[in-house]
């Protein structure tokens, strides 16, 4: 199979590039440097789209880190650079010609807003919000488009539990100093997956002709911020820690920038797509996750 691959130069496009490659496909890569790949600018068609003429797939996991400041430059960075990236990969597939028959984007579980109640699955409606606007755009440039040819899935993403980047480096850390606490009340929803997992369901996704639509990927259980922390301080032997105050989580906001909506709002998602395809997770259990990560 032939894969075009946008944005797969992080934490998780370059284990699947790698275990793509190690599965025999032929993986292009497109980023803004060219390096080692095809040169694109994720916003305006080029000699990249002569790629899709002859790929199989194309897979787009592009977007700017929402680990940024939220005022009018970062939110624009980060609706801009997921929404052009999608629209520009339509225009090309529209424009063609191009063997493509599978489209994968990335997406988030943002999608759902704040809902610390209600169970989310694939068919639940946008919430609202600045991360949920974000992914309902992100989406209707993946699915707006006429191309009944194509097989088009979203991967709505969680919190991707793994040892190389993400949340889980920076939990270690702050266990290991007895600063494991839980943020606020602990009430806050965290729909985790394990790194290997998500690969697992990505691999799933891109090879299984009836995988279409959103797809959560998360993990089976659903669990809140204490619940995680709590696991945290067991598998790193750390009996207690001090709560993290929810005015303290607004004051890093205030002085650093750092979103305090990344701490404070989630929801409960579920992954019922992975789950009505016998989807077989290698880490079902939050400790089970951790104590592999430790």
């Amino acid at each position: 199979m032939k894969i075009v691959a946008a944005g797969c130069s992080g934490m998780l496009g370059t284990p699947w590039v790698d275990q793509m490659r190690a599965a025999g496909h032929e993986v292009v890569l497109l980023s803004r440097s060219g390096k080692g790949g095809v040169q694109w600018d994720g916003r305006t068609l080029g000699d990249w789209a002569k790629e899709l003429r002859t790929a199989d797939a194309v897979i787009n996991l592009s977007g700017s880190t929402i680990q940024q400041r939220w005022n009018e430059a970062g939110r624009k960075s980060i609706l801009d650079s997921r929404v052009e990236s999608t629209r520009v990969i339509a225009q090309a597939l529209r424009e063609g010609p191009t063997t493509v028959r599978t489209w994968i984007n990335a997406s988030a579980v943002g999608y759902y807003g704040n809902d610390f109640v209600n169970l989310k699955d694939e068919s639940s409606l946008p919430g609202t919000g600045f991360l949920a606007d974000v992914s309902a755009a992100w989406e209707r440039e993946l699915f707006a488009p006429d191309l009944p040819e194509i097989r088009r899935v979203a991967l709505r993403t969680g919190v991707v539990l793994g040892r190389e980047g993400g949340a889980f480096p920076v939990w270690k850390k702050l266990t290991k100093f007895f600063l494991g606490g839980q943020v606020a009340d602990g009430k806050t929803p965290i729909p985790w997956i394990h790194e290997a997992d998500w690969l697992g369901m990505a691999n799933h996704v891109l090879t299984s002709e009836s995988a279409e639509g959103p797809w959560n990927l998360v993990g089976p259980e659903s669990n809140t911020n204490a619940e995680v922390m709590a696991a945290m301080r067991k598998a790193l032997h750390r009996p207690w820690s001090p709560p993290a105050p929810k005015f303290g989580i607004k004051l890093v906001e205030a002085v650093f920038g750092v979103p305090s909506a990344l701490s404070l709002e989630g929801a409960r998602v579920v992954p019922k797509a992975a789950n009505d395809a016998g989807y077989k997770f290698q880490f079902p259990t939050l400790q089970a996750s951790i104590a592999d990560l430790c």
